[in-house]
């Protein structure tokens, strides 16, 4: 049995953004693009990934990257180890400079 990554996006309480993916990655992908994109200011009220039934991922802080500018979930920016805030992309590039 496969199993399937439930995605969900909630604007003001109505569900606006529904997926399903079978890789954990590609559902985090989806998730943030739902996020950022959902065209309303504030974005989401509330992004999360379930798997089972069970809550395995969610975006409830975002955070700029101080090199690319782009805003990612704080759990994917390093805040501590430099002297500005990277993405893991950017933290790759800046480590190799």
């Amino acid at each position: 049995m496969q199993f399937k990554y439930i995605g969900v996006c909630v604007i003001g309480g109505l569900i606006d953004t529904v997926f399903e993916e079978v890789d954990f990655n590609k559902a985090k992908d989806r998730l943030l693009e739902a996020y950022k994109n959902s065209g309303f200011d504030p974005h989401c009220d509330d992004a999360r990934i379930f798997l089972n039934g069970e809550e395995v991922y969610s975006y409830e802080e975002m955070a700029t990257c101080g090199n690319c500018g782009e805003d990612y979930p704080e759990s994917d920016i390093n805040m501590i180890d430099y002297e500005i805030d990277l993405c893991g992309a950017c933290e790759k590039e800046y480590k190799n400079k």
